[in-house]
């Protein structure tokens, strides 16, 4: 009788000791997720912050702000806490200088919500890969803290100053990388090329979750079925993103004369705005425009929110993605290829190592980086021959089921839940 009663006694215990860990669970599934860009436009952090909002987190968002931004609001039921930093361009002193200043202000809010709020899990979203430093306060009291790597710093730099791998530089940005994915509890990117280079240099596999940059069904709606109607009043070409010297936009604007007596409506579109987007590199490109006298065959469209891009790209006839031939692209998978196939436009790119270890060429139409002639001849070949266009989006769209978001998603609440 007296052994019934204890197996009672212990059992309830048990059963009060899992109701308090489930009700605290419940009652503080708070995330924060901190990004050095802008929300919501940014996908990447939108696209997240929205997945764990669906199921039933309560999500903050500390990013930067820009003019006409408001400091706080909840956008889509996301608390936005925005700090008066933008990411203008400008030299080494002046990087150094935001960096620094971005990292302090966001240690500072963090730590302030952190106490206010109690959150379960902190994100943050690299670059800088050392802005993951700023959760060390919450670390140190127990909780668990997301690294999300979506590009990887050495190779960006690289990119950017033309500069050796042996570089004083690189190999500090390369330690910066490994101190801070040893800091993190979990490692997130993008790409399958990235994960192994991380490992590569130190990180623990175990460690890295890689969430392709797919399309989400809700703001892109299901698989489109390809439709080469090319006889319309123009035929676009779309380049909608980043605009930065390493993804090549000027090839695309020099294929344009090759282009433009044989698709007389051709015409090429260029998405992207805001601070960040523009800069030295925008006055270039927009100076080529003029010096080849092509301005009534190129359209700068401005900068548009994330769930407006579908129509966007609904509206064109090709996807373009002229990625210059550097350490960047050998390993980068730019998301816009996902989104141009999954809205059943062929897409038009230059031959890289990164996107060849996903698509090879029955699913997209390359062209040798850096060559506007060979780019205008890849156009050519979509515009001239509908049907292998078409078969060339059908094969791409079956790669691209095999990353849709729905499944990615799953791995990425499987992952909060766990550190939770």
């Amino acid at each position: 009788m007296l052994n019934d009663i204890e197996e009672v006694y212990r059992a309830v215990l048990l059963l009060g000791k899992i109701t308090r860990v489930y009700i605290r669970k419940i009652m503080n599934k708070r995330i924060s997720i901190v990004s050095s860009a802008y929300f919501p436009t940014t996908p990447q952090e939108f696209r997240l912050a929205l997945s764990v909002k669906d199921e039933n987190w309560d999500v903050d968002v500390i990013c930067l702000k820009q003019r006409d931004d408001q400091k706080n609001e909840v956008v889509y039921g996301i608390n936005v806490y925005r700090l008066p930093i933008s990411r203008k361009r400008g030299g080494a002193i002046k990087y150094i200088y935001r960096y620094a200043l971005l990292t302090i202000a966001v240690f500072l809010k963090l730590t302030v919500l952190y106490f206010a709020k109690q959150y379960s899990i902190i994100e943050v979203h690299s670059m800088p890969d050392f802005l993951v430093f700023t959760s060390i306060i919450p670390k140190l009291l127990g909780i668990h803290v997301i690294l999300f790597m979506t590009d990887l710093m050495p190779e960006v730099y690289a990119t950017k100053k033309h500069c050796s791998s042996e570089g004083f530089m690189l190999k500090l940005l390369k330690l910066l990388e490994r101190m801070s994915t040893n800091f993190a509890d979990a490692i997130i990117t993008v790409n399958n090329n990235y994960a192994q280079l991380l490992g590569k240099r130190g990180t623990e596999i175990s460690k890295i979750t890689v969430l392709h940059n797919a399309p989400r069904e809700s703001v892109f709606g299901k698989l489109r079925t390809p439709k080469m109607d090319y006889n319309k009043e123009k035929f676009v070409l779309l380049f909608h993103g980043t605009i930065t010297e390493r993804h090549g936009l000027e090839t695309a604007i020099q294929s344009v004369p090759y282009l433009k007596d044989k698709i007389p409506n051709v015409q090429l579109q260029i998405v992207g705005g805001g601070e960040y987007f523009g800069g030295e590199y925008f006055g270039k490109i927009t100076e080529l425009v003029n010096e080849l006298n092509i301005e009534k065959y190129v359209w700068y469209r401005g900068c548009f929110r994330v769930e407006e891009i579908p129509f966007i790209i609904e509206q064109a006839d090709v996807g373009v993605v002229p990625h210059r031939k550097t350490v960047f692209a050998e390993t980068n998978v730019p998301n816009r290829v996902f989104e141009y196939l999954w809205m059943g436009k062929p897409v038009v790119m230059s031959r890289t190592q990164g996107v060849l270890n996903y698509f090879d060429d029955s699913s997209i139409m390359y062209f040798e980086p850096e060559n506007p002639e060979d780019m205008a001849r890849a156009i050519l070949n979509i515009y001239n021959n509908p049907e292998k266009a078409r078969q060339l989006v059908i094969n791409g769209q079956k790669i691209c089921q095999k990353y849709q978001w729905e499944t990615e998603k799953k791995k990425y609440i499987r992952l909060i839940e766990r550190l939770s």
